[in-house]
């Protein structure tokens, strides 16, 4: 389902409204409202950059990526599209899709991230 919704307090019953439809039929490896929050801050932490410089970065998340060595089959799970917009993270994609071998999140940088990345680690104290 493609949608556009700002992830804050005042559209948890929209966001839940999306998550539960793409995930109508699941009964695990869901995800839930306060897991888009920890997302949120997890991005944000990790990328450590001014929020302005964040505007752009679209990021692909699979919460329950792993290998699944013997499985029979490939186990499904929620995955979401976040966007960074001017003002704030905004859910843009929630649907169900085999679980991914590799990482949980997945970013496309703007160019003006990548450059904010860059100076942030052209020096640093050890």
């Amino acid at each position: 389902m493609r949608t556009k919704i700002i992830i804050n307090d005042k559209n948890i019953t929209r966001l839940q409204a999306v998550l539960d439809e793409a995930q109508a039929r699941a009964k695990v490896r869901l995800i839930t409202t306060n897991d888009l929050f920890h997302m949120v801050k997890t991005i944000e932490q990790k990328l450590n950059i001014a929020k302005a410089d964040m505007t752009g970065i679209r990021v692909f998340v699979d919460l329950y990526a792993a290998p699944f060595c013997g499985y029979n089959g490939t186990p499904e799970s929620t995955h979401v599209v976040l966007l960074r917009t001017s003002t704030g993270w905004a859910l843009t994609d929630a649907y169900r899709a085999s679980c991914q071998g590799g990482q949980c999140y997945n970013c496309t940088l703007t160019d003006r991230a990548k450059e904010a990345i860059l100076k942030k680690h052209e020096t640093f104290d050890y």
